[in-house]
């Protein structure tokens, strides 16, 4: 498969081994024209697997809604373009399967005193999508 394939991944134990060998990046992109508080929208995420993008589909469009529901608001500048790139990984807590979101972000051009650029981790746990879409 060339780096511009989509990656087909239309089960969880396809997605959990991703998450678990190497992880999964995303970016996002949300445009100078977006308001100043933002819900990120699956439209303004872009998920790769080794580095390929990961084809939509069932699954994958709810991983996105799931990812998107927990990252939640995004402070946003308006005039400026907000990007982020990420890894998501598994980790565990106690019993909890959880997924790890690690992301850097920048706005772009810099504003003086602005500071919604940086980033975070955010750890979530995974159970309840799991139970949802497992056979």
């Amino acid at each position: 498969m060339s780096n511009g394939d989509p990656m087909q991944i239309d089960n969880t134990a396809a997605l959990l081994t991703h998450l678990d060998t190497s992880g999964m990046t995303f970016q996002w992109l949300i445009p100078p024209e977006a308001g100043q508080s933002i819900l990120l929208s699956t439209s303004q995420l872009r998920l790769l697997a080794d580095d390929a993008p990961v084809a939509s589909g069932p699954l994958i469009d709810s991983f996105k809604r799931f990812i998107c529901a927990s990252i939640g608001e995004i402070k946003h500048t308006l005039g400026t373009t907000n990007s982020a790139s990420g890894c998501l990984k598994l980790s565990t807590c106690i019993y909890d399967r959880m997924l790890d979101i690690d992301y850097e972000c920048a706005e772009s051009p810099a504003v003086e005193g602005s500071c919604y650029s940086g980033g975070g981790l955010i750890s979530v746990p995974l159970t309840d999508f799991l139970l949802e879409h497992e056979p």
